[in-house]
């Protein structure tokens, strides 16, 4: 395992140093010598002192002799190798709460792993919920992070929770102690945090690189042995599993729900997409993406699908500042986002996903030039030849036009006829003559239901594509969802 000098200092942290160290030395030290060598720690004495020597950086060991020291420092070296094989070891066996016991010797602070669901793995058990501040009491004592601290992360405009790599924060909050903080990655997708809290010592520069290093040891234990388990056990979000075709236990997602303020019955969503062009079609890509926009919209929930990235959000969020938002961060026409209709049922996005990629495909069969790849292309504009293609029956349904499906849920749930009303109205091309003929109804009886249905519709009745979209709509209600 190779270290970086910080890495040593924090192992040193009993005897009087001097140290004269850059804040970003590298991590490429394998042992001390007591002769220079290439990326070694070289040991020699001054005076009374060792000096433990890495170019211009070097630690001063007060009063120490120099043999003494280059034993001293390469115990170092030997410790990390030794908690290097244990952490892996106990990673590939699942067994979280060993990991955590065996770093706190390393880092002498509190920590906390925890899923992409923000609820609790494994914790620090030396000490008790009162000994720290209020969100370690929260984490003891309900096993899942506080919607304080939640929303406290995603609203700093400086932000760097959703990204890769550990980041130091300063809470500025006497509830939060400062911490150490780095995502869990499998294949660019979420999938667990680890956090150091700043408690017994102070943090530095070395702990930021031994908290990379951690995460590398059990990011694929995290991501390939969960979804290989028995037990169904899935350290993902539950975002991330919906959109990818899995079933999610509801009490997690009401919890995720309550993280983004999202009520069942009261919100609907957007599904976007942003999809790398066949050039640019690279994992790196669409993650450096969703670190951009997970930083300027925190009001989104981000995700990364088939190197795609996946943008939620509540229809009472979406303005034209995030859509503004969404157009220049893709400057450059590097990819193509779609968007999907809007929906009600958090649960059914995976659908809404396939609708916003479903555009996508569409916008690059018309060869979109580098400009239009700039804007939004809408499912709306391709649901006619959507449900034409698809032969799965929800699919098909879900994608039906949206004033349509709410004619319908709406006689459903009111015992009307509205929808049957406006099919004829529409059939007979809008002629309300030919239409009250059809229905057995006097003229100004069809004009009083069509204006009570006009102000529920959203859509404009001139355009033709969306009168054929409303008809084709109410064909596929009648053949899937008539009772």
């Amino acid at each position: 395992m190779k270290l970086s000098m910080w890495m040593i200092v924090n192992r040193l942290h009993n005897f009087d140093l001097e140290l004269h160290i850059r804040e970003n030395v590298p991590v490429n030290l394998k042992s001390a010598r007591r002769v220079y060598a290439t990326n070694c720690v070289h040991v020699y004495q001054s005076g009374k002192d060792s000096i433990c020597r890495s170019g211009d950086d070097y630690i001063v060991i007060k009063d120490i002799d120099a043999q003494e020291a280059v034993e001293i420092v390469q115990s170092v070296f030997d410790y990390y190798d030794d908690w290097d094989f244990s952490v892996r070891e106990a990673a590939r066996k699942m067994d979280f709460q060993k990991i955590i016991d065996k770093s706190w010797h390393i880092f002498h602070n509190p920590i906390v792993l925890m899923d992409a669901n923000w609820n609790v793995l494994a914790i620090s058990n030396r000490y008790g919920e009162d000994e720290l501040d209020a969100e370690w009491k929260h984490l003891c004592r309900y096993g899942s992070s506080s919607l304080d601290i939640f929303t406290y992360l995603k609203n700093d405009p400086l932000n760097n929770y959703d990204t890769e790599g550990a980041h130091y924060y300063r809470m500025n909050n006497p509830h939060m102690s400062n911490c150490i903080s780095s995502t869990i990655m499998y294949r660019y997708a979420l999938c667990g945090r680890i956090n150091v809290l700043e408690h017994d010592r102070e943090l530095n520069r070395g702990d930021i690189q031994i908290v990379d290093y951690l995460v590398d040891a059990i990011c694929d234990a995290m991501g390939v042995l969960s979804r290989q388990r028995d037990e169904g056990v899935n350290y993902f979000s539950v975002y991330q599993n919906l959109l990818s075709g899995q079933e999610v236990d509801e009490e997690k997602l009401k919890h995720q729900m309550e993280y983004m303020d999202w009520v069942d019955g009261r919100d609907s969503y957007y599904v976007f997409v942003a999809s790398p062009s066949l050039t640019l079609e690279s994992p790196e890509a669409a993650l450096l993406l969703k670190n951009q926009m997970g930083r300027l919209m925190p009001q989104c929930e981000l995700a990364a699908v088939d190197n795609n990235v996946v943008v939620i959000i509540s229809t009472r969020d979406l303005d034209d500042r995030i859509l503004d938002t969404m157009q220049k961060l893709n400057k450059n026409g590097d990819f193509l986002i779609g968007q999907s209709l809007k929906f009600f049922d958090i649960r059914l996005c995976r659908h809404y996903y396939n609708q916003a990629r479903f555009a996508i495909r569409c916008a690059r069969s018309a060869h979109s030039t580098s400009a239009d790849n700039r804007k939004i292309v809408n499912f709306y504009d391709y649901a006619i030849e959507f449900i034409i293609r698809n032969s799965d029956e929800e699919e098909a349904i879900l994608a039906c036009h949206p004033d349509i499906i709410n004619l319908w849920h709406m006689d459903k749930e009111h015992h009307m006829d509205r929808l049957k009303t406006f099919s004829v109205y529409l059939n007979n091309e809008r002629s309300l003559l030919n239409a009250a003929q059809e229905l057995y109804v006097h003229r100004n009886t069809l004009v009083y239901r069509i204006n009570k249905i006009f102000e529920i519709l959203t859509c404009d009745l001139d355009d033709v594509y969306t009168r054929d979209y409303m008809k084709l709509s109410i064909r596929i209600l009648d053949m899937y969802a008539s009772e």
